[in-house]
């Protein structure tokens, strides 16, 4: 037996719920749970457990370099905590994790949300390489800054997000934005055979809107919306949007 993931993880049901599927959250690269707005992971109308990748948050371990390996680690936790199939929705990375998941344990979902990630993520070689130097964090901020919001995106959430990326610890950003630049499943998108809701901000530079077109050309089963005045950071940039469009998908979801 594989050692224990023991991630850490908060798990919202409101008394008398009886839905048959729960929704899981997967955060982006060098984030944690709190990155989802308390109106998504509380949802009125369906249990939410939302996660701290290894090594992210709360969560012991080490960051993975790689999409593939993160997405076991999510399944073996779901497999600990007694859970089989599950409604994903993931943010940026997070949605790269529940892409390859439905690709490779298809019959563990109900469906996927992918908000602001595509089959591939447009990451920089030089905040790569910027990155890779631990005194060069503050840079490496500074040079990704631009493509992460809109411009009509308040300067105090700006601010906000960037003072979380600064706490985070250097190894956590390089590890998490290598497993991003190294994933691709669009030759794989064929496969999928669930429902997938793609959510994008319209200036979103990370996952451009060609990229989830592509997503929308492949997929046999998807629904695509796109949120205006939003960039890469759409879950916070619109959060009420978002959790208003999530539910709606959720409540199309045939129960299994």
């Amino acid at each position: 037996m594989p050692d224990a993931v023991n991630l850490y993880y908060t798990h919202s049901r409101k008394t008398g719920q009886s839905n048959p599927f729960t929704v899981l959250l997967i955060h982006g690269a060098g984030s944690n749970h709190l990155v989802w707005p308390a109106g998504l992971r509380r949802l009125d109308s369906f249990p939410v457990i939302a996660l701290d990748l290894p090594g992210h948050g709360r969560s012991p371990g080490n960051p993975e370099q790689s999409i593939e390996k993160y997405a076991g680690k999510v399944m073996r936790f779901l497999d600990e905590i007694g859970i089989y199939q599950v409604f994903l929705a993931g943010h940026s990375m997070g949605g790269a994790i529940g892409l390859q998941i439905c690709k490779s344990f298809q019959e563990r979902l109900v469906g996927l949300a992918m908000i602001s990630s595509g089959a591939t993520i447009a990451v920089p070689r030089r905040f790569i390489d910027l990155l890779s130097n631990p005194n060069d964090r503050e840079d490496a901020i500074n040079y990704l800054q631009p493509l992460l919001f809109s411009p009509k995106t308040s300067s105090t959430l700006k601010q906000q997000i960037l003072a979380s990326m600064q706490k985070t610890r250097p190894g956590i950003l390089y590890s998490d934005w290598l497993a991003c630049a190294a994933y691709d499943l669009r030759g794989d998108l064929k496969q999928i055979r669930r429902p997938v809701w793609i959510a994008s901000g319209r200036d979103d530079q990370i996952t451009p809107l060609a990229h989830t077109r592509q997503l929308m050309t492949q997929l046999r089963l998807s629904q695509h919306t796109i949120f205006e005045d939003a960039g890469h950071m759409l879950v916070l940039e619109k959060p009420q949007e978002v959790s208003t469009w999530l539910v709606r998908i959720l409540n199309q979801i045939p129960r299994p």
